[in-house]
């Protein structure tokens, strides 16, 4: 069984949906986890909805494509569909993907994605 680095736990709501327009829609928190709680950056996540485990990619930090330098809290699953909208989760952080990286557009922002997913895929496959 793989170690968790952390847990967070919180509500999810409504964002602006950019992520589900580039094939990664994520569930936004309400509230981020504590400034100086966890470094900023991308995560290997799971958590349990209706009784299954997800995967995902949690993001902590600032959406500097949008102009945004406070940091937000928000999740990408593997293999979800359905709406998270006003449920509280808890989302168990597994391991560390990269700092976060400062794009010029939303373009570059989904290549990077596609990198993450990946490699959070390869992680998925070592703890079967």
């Amino acid at each position: 069984m793989q170690s968790r680095l952390k847990s967070f736990s919180g509500t999810v709501i409504q964002g602006e949906q950019v992520g589900r327009t580039m094939g990664f829609p994520s569930a936004n928190f309400a509230q981020s986890p504590a400034d100086g709680s966890m470094d900023p950056g991308v995560y290997l996540c799971s958590t349990q909805l209706s009784g299954q485990t997800y995967y995902g990619l949690a993001y902590y930090g600032p959406r500097f494509v949008h102009g945004e330098y406070q940091n937000t809290f928000e999740v990408f699953f593997y293999d979800f569909s359905g709406n998270l909208y006003g449920q509280k989760i808890t989302v168990n952080l597994h391991d560390f993907i990269r700092r976060p990286i400062k794009f010029e557009s939303l373009e570059d922002v989904k290549h990077q994605l596609e990198k993450d997913k990946k490699v959070g895929l390869k992680i998925i496959k070592t703890i079967g």
